[in-house]
């Protein structure tokens, strides 16, 4: 496997980042992408 193994993890950063840019009056301070150790990554909505 060639590249960084953290791959995944820089997406997920930015992705996290713009959600919150987006903003939501309903969902201030709310985690959309939640990690869980041992399994990966959920969305919730």
């Amino acid at each position: 496997m060639r590249g960084s193994e953290r791959t995944i993890d820089s997406h997920v950063t930015k992705l996290r980042k713009k959600l919150s840019e987006l903003g939501d009056a309903n969902a201030e301070g709310k985690e959309w992408i939640v990690s869980t150790y041992g399994v990966g990554y959920k969305i919730e909505l």
